[in-house]
């Protein structure tokens, strides 16, 4: 019990500082997808769908989530699925 406390207090910590300042940094994931980085293309994805840190264009966001989907990152055939479903084709 007392192992599980400490792994989620680190978890606490440190995992979510990391997953914040990777994931707002647009520039740095557009690099990081453009060389093919499918996690990255994912995460833009997400800036575009929602409009975060970025102008908000649902068209790009399928796109970039295409490109996830297709490097094997199943977050990103979830949210294609979801845009195609609402008519956010490309």
């Amino acid at each position: 019990m007392r192992f599980l406390l400490v792994a989620f207090l680190w978890l606490i910590t440190f995992g979510t500082v990391n997953v914040a300042s990777a994931e707002t940094d647009a520039e740095g994931l557009t690099k990081r997808c453009q060389k093919g980085e499918a996690t990255a293309c994912w995460s833009l994805g997400l800036m575009y769908d929602e409009g975060t840190g970025v102008r908000q264009d649902k068209f790009k966001a399928v796109e970039l989530y295409r490109h996830a989907c297709e490097g094997k990152v199943a977050e990103g055939c979830f949210y294609l699925g979801g845009d195609v479903l609402h008519g956010h084709r490309h």
